[in-house]
């Protein structure tokens, strides 16, 4: 149960979800999210992004994203 499991995370975490997946209903992302231990968290949702083109939808401006997370946490 991701659900259950999440709550037992507590290291930082971003966790980037697509709104248009018709795989994984971002709702579910949503979820585990709301339940994550960790009190460093971040959830970037992509628009328009499905299951498999993430990295093309989110451009240079996921990677900024991915970078500002990294950087501050492992300042």
């Amino acid at each position: 149960h991701p659900v259950e499991a999440a709550k037992q995370i507590s290291q930082p975490i971003m966790m980037v979800h697509r709104t248009a997946d018709d795989n994984i209903d971002i709702r579910y992302g949503q979820e585990n999210f709301e339940q994550l231990g960790s009190a460093d968290k971040v959830f970037v949702p992509i628009a328009g992004a499905n299951h498999y083109n993430v990295p093309q939808v989110g451009g240079d401006s996921l990677k900024a994203v991915y970078k500002a997370f990294l950087d501050r946490i492992l300042e």
